[in-house]
């Protein structure tokens, strides 16, 4: 049983080297560790030379930058063993991380693809929150289709299952049958759990073996900046799923809709309270195209308050003119909650 961890890079010199360096220090060594270098600017190739004088690291690089998804996809074209681990460049996994899952895939060699419990952690990687309990280091075995509808409610919840390090696949699975798709934009890693699961049980260790880095260039500390990319690969998700029902039942289907709503709704209200022609057309847009694909999607994903934003916004005169002042109200409302929350 082989394993490869490979990461893909792209002027990722901040956290390059403590990625590394928790890839070299398994206590099950890699059999194989490659950076994919995307045309990278920056030190990064500085860093992974230094590292190379410690631990046998493969470089391949790359003349012109192609973005992250065929980073991630020619990450895994080059690698040479039975299974992958895709480890971004500011992430972080657990000494044992390798050693637990040589066990798991031991104790269910049908399985294709395992997953463990994560820590987030900030830029100085302390600790912010870890994935739900229970953190059981004994793997457990659930079905494909189980393992996409607990995965899909996690992101709806904000409570994901888990995050992208700490996730081994199967080679011949990635190569072959289920690739990272272009298609699904920034949450092209979400694309891909959602469909693994249709060709594979899956193991789950809840023991969070692996640190997902929140920082202010990742994408996830700036969800709110990107609502109108999230809303386009959304949509995209919502239309995928109606017409390929392999992957999903209707409750799973029923999430993506909810999620795409979040998003539509989240830029027409940035665009409105910032007065943003361009972001509110976005939304009206993107609102459009998914009355064309699903009918009632307000109405059931919205809620009133939400839903007279709409009202507003589509109004002519003085009401049209009160959507800003609404708007505004409503952060005032989401900011008090985040207060007496935490």
């Amino acid at each position: 049983m082989t394993f490869t961890i490979a990461i893909p890079v792209f002027n990722g010199e901040k956290y390059l080297r403590q990625t590394l360096l928790s890839a070299v220090r398994q206590t099950r060594p890699a059999d194989e560790i490659l950076v994919v270098d995307d045309a990278s600017t920056d030190g990064s190739k500085d860093i992974i030379n230094d590292i190379s004088k410690q631990a046998a690291v493969r470089y391949i690089r790359n003349d012109t930058p192609t973005g992250f998804v065929d980073a991630w996809n020619r990450a895994i074209k080059y690698s040479t063993t039975e299974y992958v681990s895709v480890l971004h460049q500011d992430d972080l996994l657990d000494e044992y991380y390798l050693m637990r899952a040589e066990e798991a895939f031991r104790q269910y060699p049908d399985a294709q693809h395992l997953y463990c419990g994560y820590h987030a952690i900030d830029a100085e990687g302390k600790r912010k929150q870890s994935s739900e309990l229970p953190h059981t280091a004994a793997p457990v075995l659930i079905t494909g289709k189980e393992y996409a509808k607990r995965y899909l409610h996690g992101v709806v919840q904000n409570k994901h299952l888990h995050r992208c390090p700490g996730v081994t696949t199967a080679r011949s699975l990635l190569v072959g049958t289920c690739s990272y798709r272009k298609e699904a934009g920034l949450i092209a890693d979400d694309d891909f759990f959602i469909r693994v699961g249709t060709y594979t049980d899956v193991i789950g260790i809840g023991q969070p073996l692996a640190s997902f880095r929140i920082h202010d260039n990742s994408a996830t500390s700036r969800l709110e900046s990107i609502a109108r990319q999230l809303a386009r690969d959304y949509i995209y998700e919502v239309q995928f799923h109606l017409h390929n029902k392999e992957y999903l039942d209707d409750e799973g289907r029923m999430m993506l809709q909810q999620l795409a709503t979040r998003f539509i709704w989240t830029l027409l209200y940035e665009g409105i309270t910032a007065g943003n022609t361009e972001w509110m057309n976005e939304a009206r847009n993107y609102g459009r195209l998914l009355d064309e694909t699903v009918s009632g999607w307000r109405d059931r994903h919205l809620s009133a308050a939400k839903r007279l934003l709409w009202r507003f916004d589509s109004s002519d005169g003085m009401l049209h003119q009160c959507a800003a002042s609404y708007g505004k109200l409503i952060h005032a409302v989401m900011q008090l909650k985040k207060k007496f929350v935490h």
